[in-house]
């Protein structure tokens, strides 16, 4: 009597990335504030230290509140930027998932929540 192994038992997935949706727990939605994080995009921000050449330009580096306002005016622009960011991959989520690097995205992969989305 010839044994069949449980692998070869099991019906192989149509779609080899089927489980790439999951988050790294292997739940959806399990990334929480991580997720959030990534959604922001603060790989990005750098672009924002700009507001930063105001001050070497101004020659006002030392000047403490001319500092305080670009240390401020820095933060406000990247907490905008992600928020665009947020907004953006919410609403193009469905399209997202089917493309092969944007479907790796927190929200498209299930990872953020859209409740979670909004929230943040």
């Amino acid at each position: 009597m010839e044994t069949q192994s449980l692998a070869s038992s099991v019906p192989a997935s149509p779609d080899p990335d089927a489980g790439a949706a999951l988050g790294a727990t292997g739940t959806r939605g399990r990334l929480g504030i991580s997720g959030v994080l990534l959604s922001l995009r603060p790989e990005q921000w750098t672009k924002n230290l700009i507001v930063f050449a105001a001050l070497i330009f101004g020659q006002r580096l030392l000047d403490p509140a001319a500092v305080g306002r670009s240390l401020a005016a820095y933060f406000i622009f990247c907490g905008l930027s992600g928020v665009v960011y947020l907004v953006n991959d919410l609403t193009d989520r469905e399209a997202d998932r089917l493309h092969p690097l944007k479907r790796r995205r927190p929200i498209a992969a299930g990872d953020v929540s859209a409740t979670q989305a909004v929230t943040a």
